[in-house]
């Protein structure tokens, strides 16, 4: 139902932004579209979601390089859990300079909003990856590591899409998504098997 209100909502406002443009009107925001693309529900066009894509694809290249560098680290101090906290410790650090960098103020959490439990597990989940990648990358190597994890990554996020889990804008599973993602299982095996 939120789904049609947003596509009922998105043609009215295109036909809208046509109409004004044919008087010679029209004066395009963040949310107009010029382009005739599809367009997401968060009022992403397609381009602009494949040009987020390859921001995506360049960040997560680094993910082998930091699981090889926190395997390596775990291997020299002969303890991976000291290993992924340093990991932990130093990205902590990253994150303040971050956060110093970009806002003046001191960070707080906001008391009259009610956050649910679930939503502070992200680190939890962090530091079961980290760990996961420093005692399994030495064994099976970075290639095969991430081959895996993109799998359960993709495997999960298409559950959470379809289902619209924690509150994700819902993308029904289509054949074409479930013939990527079992592609994405054959490419892994190939990996594994090279």
């Amino acid at each position: 139902m939120l789904l049609q209100r947003g596509r009922a909502f998105e043609g009215e406002h295109q036909v809208g932004l046509r109409e004004k443009c044919l008087e010679g009107k029209a004066e395009l925001s963040a949310n107009d579209s010029v382009m005739s693309g599809r367009r997401w529900d968060n009022g992403v066009s397609s381009i602009q979601v494949l040009l987020l894509m390859l921001v995506a694809i360049m960040v997560c290249s680094l993910i082998p390089v930091q699981s090889v560098v926190n395997s390596r680290l775990g291997a020299q101090l002969a303890n991976p859990l000291l290993a992924a906290l340093i990991s932990f410790a130093t990205g902590t650090m990253a994150l303040i300079a971050l956060y110093l960098a970009v806002h003046s103020d001191v960070p707080r959490i906001p008391t009259e909003t009610r956050i649910p439990w679930y939503l502070f597990t992200g680190g939890i989940i962090g530091v079961v990856f980290i760990t996961a990648a420093i005692l399994l990358v030495p064994h099976i190597g970075p290639g095969n590591f991430v081959a895996a994890s993109v799998v359960g990554q993709l495997t999960v996020a298409l559950i959470m899409d379809h289902w619209g889990i924690l509150g994700v804008s819902q993308q029904t599973l289509s054949p074409a998504r479930v013939l990527g993602a079992v592609l994405l299982i054959a490419g892994t095996l190939l990996i594994q098997r090279g």
